[in-house]
């Protein structure tokens, strides 16, 4: 079964990756060491999450979240949020980041089964201030109709 798109606009995970999911049966520290660069830079984080199996009624998924020393979101429960088969994506814009930090998901004193998670995306925002550019950037070609 596919998952349900319709509707989402945003920059998504592409769709075969959101009909895998990573379970957990307690919580988890992802290390993000690999993906950030040493100093403190500004990134998107996007987390994307879709529940591709069905969760019995006496069974709860709640996931709380911290990206490195950030606020983090107390619990998501992504079953009751969008259902069975749909993209939910949580992202915290501009946030500072860099190689010692991790990803926390919890599971909060309520939750039943562990976190899960489909697909992350890390992308590094550039300042105006950081770009260069070159004299040959400014040059254009103007075409007079006659």
């Amino acid at each position: 079964m596919g998952i349900n798109l319709s509707g989402y606009n945003r920059d998504e995970a592409p769709t075969t990756v959101l009909q895998t999911a990573q379970y957990w049966n307690t919580s988890v520290n992802l290390e993000l060491s690999n993906l950030l660069a040493t100093e403190d830079l500004y990134y998107v984080v996007s987390l994307f999450f879709a529940e591709i199996d069905p969760i019995a009624a006496t069974e709860k998924r709640n996931i709380s979240m911290k990206p490195g020393t950030l606020n983090g979101i107390g619990y998501l429960d992504v079953y009751n949020l969008v259902g069975l088969d749909t993209v939910f994506e949580y992202f915290w814009d501009n946030a500072t980041l860099n190689s010692t930090d991790t990803l926390s998901l919890n599971t909060t004193a309520d939750s039943l089964l562990g976190p899960m998670l489909n697909a992350l995306a890390i992308n590094r925002i550039y300042l105006p201030s950081q770009l260069t550019t070159n004299l040959g950037d400014g040059k254009a070609t103007f075409i007079r109709n006659s």
